[in-house]
Order: structure tokens, then sequence, then C-alpha cells
């Protein structure tokens, strides 16, 4: 039997970097170090940079990076493989990349979903564990990393050469794992074309696909033979917030005995108040934990709740993305939460927030959404 854990985000800056730097990996992942030794291979994204200098790169949104150095603590866990494939593996560049697939390359730590090219990035990881291979694909939205034909960065879920990477997987491995950097952030649910994509995926031979990049555990659901988790929110990932959904998480742990059986467990944790690592909950916290996992995840079998959740989170946010596509930040966003604002800005920064908004599925979803129900709503007053 194979045993594979994936865990979510991973961002080990600030406080924890100083554990990880000097190799103590138990004063950061805590009880949750138990599940890591345990398996076969674990999993996580690793959702920055880890760098030796500064070398910030031009975007929208924080810049993330971690010390170098944090590879030893990360190796000492016994990590097998990272996912590079998400909207901040290139947050220093070029430079950033080199230094973080050297990093990982002299500590033993496979890598997938970023490379120096698009092909690079692009490759199927393989390994074969107990007599099976398993493959990970890594796939990310299209924002400011996504490599080129001949640029670094990260994958992107361009459909053809999902379909040839897929078609692949078909040949080359036996249970295939896909990890897809995308959603909306905070949003529990996935947008409807994400949902699509990942069923797609199903179909075409995944047997696990894990959505993250929403920063919250969303909701989870099975499909023909496939799971699907649509958001395993944070794995560590220090930050000065107090949002709880940022400090909750799940381990997805796999139990492989072959390709028609297995069977998943979800092993929820939460980050220390103090950022300096995380831990279990304990039995009464993680079984109403789960239970709320499950019961939330029920949205998805009723497709008429699911699409007025989707609605109303567009509606909820209409004007902060008016606001990003017009450039407008504190105290202007205030004051054109009206939207009265919105067409008198035209300058760099409007142009590299509109950018940002249509090339990111997830987002551009959201402004389409909008555009619709605009469109329903005048069809319906001219009645």
């Amino acid at each position: 039997m194979n045993r594979i854990v994936i865990a979510g985000d991973l961002c080990p800056r600030h406080p924890v970097a100083a554990e990880l730097s000097k190799g103590n990996a138990a004063a950061v992942f805590g009880g949750v170090l138990r599940d890591l030794l345990a398996c076969d291979l674990w999993i996580a994204n690793l959702e920055c940079p880890l760098i030796e200098e500064p070398s910030p790169n031009v975007k929208v949104g924080p810049v993330l990076s971690a010390p170098r150095s944090v590879i030893t603590g990360l190796k000492n866990a016994r990590v097998g493989l990272l996912g590079l494939a998400n909207n901040h593996i290139m947050d220093h560049g070029p430079r950033g990349l080199d230094t973080t697939l050297e990093a990982c390359r002299r500590a033993g730590i496979a890598t997938v979903g970023a490379g120096r090219n698009l092909e690079e990035a692009g490759r199927l990881w393989v390994s074969v564990l107990n007599g099976m291979r398993v493959g990970v694909l890594a796939v990310a939205e299209a924002e400011f990393s996504l490599a080129g034909r001949n640029s670094p960065g990260a994958n992107s879920m361009d459909f053809f050469r999902m379909a040839a990477s897929l078609k692949q997987a078909h040949r080359d491995c036996d249970f295939l794992v896909v990890l897809v950097h995308g959603g909306n952030e905070h949003l529990q649910i996935p947008r409807p074309g994400l949902r699509s994509f990942c069923h797609w995926l199903v179909d075409e031979g995944a047997r696990v696909v894990v959505c993250q990049h929403s920063h919250c555990v969303g909701t989870y659901e099975k499909h023909e033979s496939g799971l699907i988790v649509y958001g395993q929110g944070n794995f560590l990932f220090p930050d000065s917030t107090t949002r709880l959904d940022w400090r909750e998480g799940i381990l997805l742990r796999l139990n492989v005995e072959s390709v028609s059986d297995w069977t998943h467990a979800f092993v929820p944790f939460s980050m220390h108040a103090s950022d300096t690592g995380i831990d279990l909950l304990d039995i009464d916290a993680a079984c109403a934990f789960l239970a709320d996992f499950a019961q939330r995840s029920r949205i998805l079998e009723d497709r008429e709740a699911y699409d007025r959740a989707w609605i109303e989170f567009c509606l909820k946010r209409r004007w902060s993305y008016m606001n990003c596509v017009s450039g407008f930040r504190r105290p202007l966003a205030r004051l054109n939460r009206g939207g009265v604002l919105t067409r008198l800005l035209s300058d760099r920064t409007r142009r590299r927030a509109m950018g940002a908004m249509f090339r990111c599925e997830s987002h551009r979803e959201v402004v389409i959404t909008l555009a619709d129900l605009d469109l329903k709503a005048e069809r319906e007053h001219r009645r």
C-alpha cells in the first residue's frame, strides 16, 4: 500500500523561517509531523520562491519569499515533492525561480509545475512507489507567473497543453494526482469554470484533483472514479491576519492499494496564533470541523443552491473588482463604493490592474458573471 499525504499552501517565512533554517521541523510542524514522516510521499505547494537576495518582480499583489535556508527543515520533514505552479513562484523573477530549483535539487526534493521554459514547467512527475507508478501534474491559473516558450515560470491551465499532458500521463503512470492552483480567495465553493475543468481532469484519467490557492478550506466531491477537493486552506503561511479561515487547513491522506482500490481521509489542523507553526486539532474540534466540511460540501449536489452562492459571491465583490480594475486604493475605494469614480482614473496602475483582472480565469469569471447579471437586469427593465 502507498500512503500519500497532500498539503496545501506552504510559505515558510517570518517566525518559522528561523526554525526551519536550523532544521527544526518538529518545532514548526508539531503533531502534523507524524503524518508526514509516516507516509511514502508527501506533497505541498510551495507558495513562494526560496531566495538569497531580493529581486522583486513588478506585479499586482504581494511579493512573497522565504530564505533559501528553510530547505534544511523541509528536508528533515522528508517532503518528497513541491508543487511550484502558483501565482507567486516568479515574485522574484528568474533569479528567484533558479535559486528555488537549485535549493530543492541539492536537498534531493523533487519539484513539479515550474521550470526554465514552458516545456520544462509542464513535465509530468512520476515516481515508482512500491511497484506503482504515481504521477503528479501541477498547473496554475494565468497570472504574472506563467512560463513562456522561452521564458521561465509556472505551468498553465491551457486546455490543449493539458490534454497532451493527460494523454502522456495515461501512458506513463498508474495513479495520477493533479494540483490546480486556482479559484477565488476565501470562497469555499469552486467557480463554475473551475469545477468544469476539474471534472474534465477526472474524466481524462486523474484519480485525485486538489485545488489550492483559496486560503480557506472549501468543499469536496466525488466525480466518476475520482476525488476533487476545492480548497485545502493554508498549510503553513504565517501572516498577521486574524481571519480564522486563514489559520485552518486540512491534509489529504491517501491510502492506495491499487488504481481501483484506494481510500482518502482528511486531517484538520490549525496554525498557531503566534505564527510559529501548526498542530493537529484535538479530537472534538476535529470531529466538528470535518462534520462542517461534509455538510458544506453538500451544496455541490444542489445545482440551484450552488448557482445562487456563486452569484451572491460575485455581487458582494462587485465594487471591489471595479476598484481593482480602476486602480483605486483607499480612501478612493471607499468613495467609489457606488461606482461614482470608476471612470475618472486612467493611469498605469489602472492598466496593470486591468491586465491582472482579465488575465486570470477566476477574476475574469467574476467580471463576466457580473456583466451577464447587468444585461439580464437591463432586459427585464425594458420589458
